[in-house]
């Protein structure tokens, strides 16, 4: 489960009602100049640009083929600025720092979190809002998926979707942090914790609201 563009297409084409959920959770968070720290195939772009909060979108991911998706996804909401950049997160700097910024499961497959988590906070002004998301190790994805089935069965994109959610989380390699863990790792680099909680994806989701402190 390292091949992040053969999974670009499912991902971009299946959206359960759990991840709705998340994204709007994320969208009422976001303001001013947007920044998405490993963006995927851009499934938040309709939730973020379709609030008055904010004035344009920015995402980040390595994957071309996720790139590809969000940038089709960005075409359908032209009246605010939205740029996609295919690039690591840690090489990628802004040419002015952002308003707000979220990273929504891109955590658990960083090969070096506090570099990342360091890059991120220099990238946002002093007072913007982070929104970080990620699985963690009480996660049932098999549970989540036969939830999801119920509504996505008919979309011919669910089959390879399941397949390769089940593959990422048997994949051993990966970054499960604990909320404590993740709590303790954004503090270090400058983070002040407005909320912290794994109330989605029942229990199986870290989901910490930021505000980048005075260093």
């Amino acid at each position: 489960m390292r091949d992040w563009n053969a999974y670009a297409a499912p991902f971009h084409s299946v959206m359960p009602s759990e991840l709705v959920t998340v994204n709007r959770s994320v969208a009422e968070q976001l303001f001013g100049s947007v920044v998405d720290f490993g963006c995927g195939p851009g499934k938040v772009i309709p939730f973020a640009l379709t609030t008055n909060r904010v004035n344009g979108y920015l995402g980040v991911d390595m994957s071309p083929e996720m790139v590809k998706c969000a940038r089709w996804v960005a075409s359908h909401y032209p009246g605010k600025p939205c740029k996609i950049v295919q690039a690591k997160i840690e090489h990628y700097s802004l040419s002015s720092k952002a308003d707000s910024a979220l990273s929504i499961n891109s955590y658990y497959t960083w090969p070096d979190p506090m570099r990342i988590l360091r890059h991120i906070a220099s990238q946002l002004k002093v007072d913007g809002s982070f929104v970080l998301a990620t699985i963690n190790a009480s996660l049932d994805m098999n549970a989540l998926l036969e939830e999801a089935e119920k509504e996505q069965l008919a979309n011919p994109y669910w089959q390879d979707f399941k397949r390769y959610n089940q593959a990422i989380f048997r994949c051993n390699t990966f970054n499960l942090a604990t909320l404590d863990e993740l709590v303790g790792q954004v503090r270090q680099v400058g983070f002040v914790v407005r909320d912290a909680h794994t109330k989605f994806y029942a229990g199986g989701l870290n989901y910490l609201t930021l505000t980048k402190g005075h260093l």
